[in-house]
């Protein structure tokens, strides 16, 4: 499925459909999320995201939200804390 570099408004449906948020339905099993709240690719925005679509539908989300980290979720400075 390549849309990367195409515009969003001619790929709009390929968006939705490779969009973890838009899959999540009644039957999704329970989901562990971590995330730095650092990590400048996906932003802490989209793990809420998950979050707010699992109560939608019923399913039990987990998120691990670690402060001051990255996509690398080691560095020294990382503070864990489920939410």
């Amino acid at each position: 499925m390549k849309f990367r570099r195409a515009p969003f408004q001619t790929t709009a449906r390929r968006y939705a459909m490779a969009s973890p948020v838009l899959r999540v339905t009644s039957v999704t099993p329970p989901l562990f999320l971590a995330h730095g709240d650092q990590y400048a690719v996906v932003p802490f925005s989209q793990a809420q995201s998950m979050v707010e679509a699992g109560e939608i539908h019923g399913v039990d989300v987990t998120l691990l939200h670690v402060r001051n980290a990255g996509h690398d979720l080691r560095d020294r400075r990382a503070q864990p804390s489920v939410l």
